[in-house]
């Protein structure tokens, strides 16, 4: 396939033409890591675009159903929250879906990856891919059942040409970054508690960001303190992080000794004379080089003492209630192997969507960028493959980790603005009450 791509491209082409070239070669590996991004000046210049976008604004629920949120036009009253678009300039919802997700890499056929990023993606993908059109003639079917059309042209965005009130001054405080910061962290990690039910509820939006050893100390210790007996932990959004960060969590949940993965393997430890399009290729070559030893029967190159250690559960403030650990497609990395290591475990249900990460393994742990020496289109490329632990051949299905309650986004919830998913937890958490 890729090599097709090569002889498809012809000698003079446009940045955009080649990236989406690569794109659709690229997400036909399967695998989420590696992926294709504009470069820095091109990525700079579409972060900044002003220009017109096509007009619409959707949920991607399954296959081949597209449900509004909202249509960007001015006073457009015909089509409302929750509708289904059925048909697009005479192509159906699920041409446009199969079509735009071939240029999205995930892990495997963990389609719900797919169906959330082109959610929130759309109208770009829709600009950059298959190129605006001057209007939209759009099929829907309302909120009440009924079959609709209705024509659209593309977003505006209008400068403010009006005069400002010279007497009128609105100053905003101008926060530091360690302030910024702070909110930041706020907002990805919280802990809210209900003492009469004895209840919590956990978000982790993020493995990577903060340092999180002190905020969960502090947080299991609430725990404690206040007798909690069901715990809700929400990595919906989730893409991971650091693996350490992972485990820490997991060392607090779990009852088992466990494992990151049984295997961390690179199939080489030299970048070739390619190498020189990785940056800082010396520090990817000098942890290939420390970390990892050639194995003689098979010639890859495995990580030491990877597949040996093992991680104990924390004795203090382990938490032995109920867990219910929210997922979905967003759900990927390091977050995913936090949910496949509670997997099966007595006192965890698992509710939402099938995570956008693997549950047999993935290729991560360290993700070199290379950059193309002409257009500068960077293509990420992870150096090592991970299985995680006590997985077989049978577990080798190109899945998610797959939830115990299974919660997927409807037309309806779309329409209400409803978190279905932790609605589902509520019900739970109900019917254990003390």
């Amino acid at each position: 396939a890729f090599q097709q791509v090569l002889q498809s491209i012809p000698d003079s082409i446009s940045e955009l033409q080649l990236k989406n070239a690569l794109a659709q070669v690229i997400a036909q590996m399967k695998c989420g890591h590696t992926s294709v991004q504009f470069s820095k000046a091109y990525t700079k210049w579409n972060d900044q675009y002003k220009g017109p976008q096509m007009p619409l604004m959707v949920r991607i629920i399954n296959a081949d159903s597209m449900v509004l949120i909202r249509s960007l036009t001015v006073n457009d009253t015909t089509l409302t929250r929750g509708s289904y678009i059925t048909h697009i300039n005479g192509k159906t919802a699920r041409w446009y879906i199969d079509t735009l997700q071939q240029f999205i890499s995930t892990d495997g056929n963990a389609l719900s990856f797919k169906y959330l990023y082109l959610s929130n993606s759309f109208a770009g993908m829709y600009r950059l891919i298959l190129g605006l059109d001057t209007a939209y003639h759009i099929n829907f079917i309302d909120t009440n059942g009924v079959a609709k059309q209705t024509v659209l042209k593309n977003f505006i965005v209008k400068k403010d040409t009006t005069k400002k009130a010279i007497a009128t001054v609105i100053t905003t405080p101008i926060l530091s970054k360690r302030a910024i910061r702070k909110r930041e962290k706020a907002q990805t990690l919280q802990l809210q508690i209900d003492t009469a039910q004895h209840t919590a509820y956990l978000r982790i939006g993020s493995f990577s960001r903060y340092t999180m050893r002190r905020f969960l100390r502090q947080s299991f210790a609430t725990l404690t303190e206040y007798r909690i007996q069901q715990l809700a932990i929400d990595v919906r959004n989730n893409t991971g992080g650091r693996v350490a960060r992972n485990v820490l969590l997991t060392r607090y949940l779990i009852k088992q000794p466990f494992k990151d993965g049984d295997t961390v393997m690179a199939i080489r430890r030299n970048f070739g004379a390619n190498g020189k399009y990785i940056q800082p290729r010396w520090l990817f070559w000098l942890g290939l080089q420390l970390r990892t030893k050639r194995n003689a029967a098979d010639g890859n190159y495995y990580m030491r003492g990877y597949a040996k250690e093992v991680h104990r559960p924390f004795q203090k403030h382990h938490f032995n209630g109920r867990i219910y650990i929210l997922q979905n497609g967003y759900t990927f990395s390091a977050a995913t192997m936090f949910t496949n290591a509670l997997k099966g475990q007595s006192n965890v249900t698992i509710v939402g969507d099938e995570s956008g990460g693997g549950s047999y393994g993935n290729s991560a742990i360290n993700t070199a960028t290379i950059t193309l020496p002409n257009s500068g289109i960077r293509v990420r490329l992870p150096l090592y493959r991970i299985v995680f632990p006590n997985k077989t051949l049978a577990d080798k299905t190109a899945r998610g980790v797959l939830p115990d309650v299974w919660v997927k986004p409807t037309a309806l919830a779309v329409k209400e603005g409803k978190d279905n998913a932790l609605l589902q937890v509520q019900a739970l958490m109900r019917q254990h009450l003390p």
